[in-house]
């Protein structure tokens, strides 16, 4: 489900460059993010998203590459997961994804890590994965922790651990929106529609004390709500 939300998150003007005709665009993320910092204990989450022509693939062929910063290259453990396809603003979209388990990162010497997916060749995009020793902790750090464990744990297939690891987000930190969200939507693939909707519930309670003074509500949390409310109404 986290990278069916990044396909429709991707900007409006990569979408609508590609449906023009114009070459694919390629865009990468390391943890949701161009440049992430892990320490021992985190996994790794990197996705390619290819927009335009022949998307899929594209996808299915691209080429994923590590360097450190004199940039030569290094063999990292990535392990090739289950990509997305779909189509928005009539451009075809299609994802490609390479994971490293917590004990890989563990691994790791700390520094700077340079990721390439290449195309024909070509660098396509580009991320910095930093790896250190220790990674002072806050509520940020805290947050995407949990959140990355928990998708690591579904992507492995154990959705009982995802869960928990979602459930240990919200205990630690009520507040954070991410965790509840997060809660719902694994609640939502295991069939508790019910349960998963007083997880929106919550986390709209939260939005709205958060952004109080906000004029845009919730839309994508009220979008879920009306999908689990038709399912718990058939």
């Amino acid at each position: 489900m986290k990278i069916k939300r990044l396909i429709l998150s991707l900007s409006a003007a990569t979408m609508v460059c590609a449906a023009e005709g114009q070459q694919p665009v390629t865009t990468l993320s390391v943890n949701g993010m161009r440049e992430a910092v892990v320490d021992s204990g985190w996994p790794v989450i990197v996705t390619a998203t290819i927009t335009g022509p022949e998307a899929k693939g594209r996808a299915e062929s691209i080429g994923l590459t590590a360097a450190v910063p004199d940039g030569a290259s290094i063999e990292l453990p990535f392990v090739s997961r289950r990509g997305a396809t779909g189509t928005a603003a009539g451009a075809e979209i299609a994802t490609a994804v390479w994971t490293l388990s917590p004990e890989a990162v563990s691994s790791l010497a700390p520094g700077n890590y340079r990721i390439e997916v290449s195309d024909g060749g070509a660098v396509a995009s580009a991320v910095l994965l930093r790896v250190v020793s220790v990674l002072l902790p806050d509520q940020g750090t805290s947050i995407s922790r949990f959140t990355l464990l928990s998708q690591w744990e579904e992507m492995q297939g154990h959705a009982d651990l995802a869960l928990e690891w979602a459930d240990k987000l919200v205990r630690e930190q009520p507040q954070a929106l991410a965790g509840h969200v997060r809660r719902a939507d694994l609640l939502t693939v295991a069939g508790r529609y019910e349960d998963a909707l007083a997880a929106l519930d919550e986390a709209e309670t939260i939005y709205n004390r958060l952004e109080a003074s906000s004029s845009h509500p919730p839309m994508l949390i009220r979008y879920r709500k009306r999908k689990l409310l038709d399912e718990i109404l058939r």
